[in-house]
């Protein structure tokens, strides 16, 4: 039975470059995804670091808990996260945030307790309520924002949007 997931991204090594493939390699195994914008964050304890570049995606799994953090790490590997890598100086880090039911309400602020990933978490459940819902209004606040452009020249990073399979191709050239 699929669940419904929260996964938090960052990155703050080449982002322009690693967001893309974190998120081929999201696209690849799940299929649809729903992302909030990218955003610049300062450094969270840790010190001497580029800024983060953070997102949060939603999206349907079949994998349990467990299988997904297992799968996350492997997919950190795959992207170009070495073992060696220390806290400041992170590739790609997929963060699983929350998993359950598609039906449970969800407040970011009390499921999540890092700062950087609560309004990105906001506006992905945002946008995939309002698409649930059909309806017109969008809530934000203006925020840093990593603009990536994605294969058709459209930008992808400015606001939350959904991303299909068939949409992303496996490799994104000029990045």
């Amino acid at each position: 039975m699929k669940q419904a997931v929260l996964l938090g991204i960052g990155c703050n090594v080449q982002p322009i470059t690693q967001v893309p493939k974190i998120l081929n390699v999201l696209v690849a195994r799940f299929d649809q995804v729903w992302l909030s914008r990218l955003v610049m964050t300062k450094p969270v304890g840790v010190n001497n670091a580029a800024d983060f570049c953070n997102g949060v995606l939603y999206f349907y799994s079949d994998l349990s808990e467990q299988a997904l953090n297992e799968w996350c790490k492997q997919s950190e590997q795959q992207i170009g996260r070495a073992p060696q890598d220390c806290k400041s100086r992170q590739v790609a880090d997929l963060d699983l945030l929350w998993c359950g039911p598609s039906s449970q309400r969800l407040d970011p602020t009390a499921i999540i307790t890092e700062s950087y990933y609560q309004q990105p978490a906001k506006d992905v459940l945002t946008l995939v309520d309002r698409l649930a819902s059909n309806a017109t209004t969008f809530v934000s606040q203006p925020v840093n924002v990593l603009r990536v452009s994605g294969p058709n020249s459209e930008v992808v990073g400015d606001k939350p949007t959904t991303i299909e399979k068939q949409v992303l191709p496996s490799k994104i050239k000029g990045f």
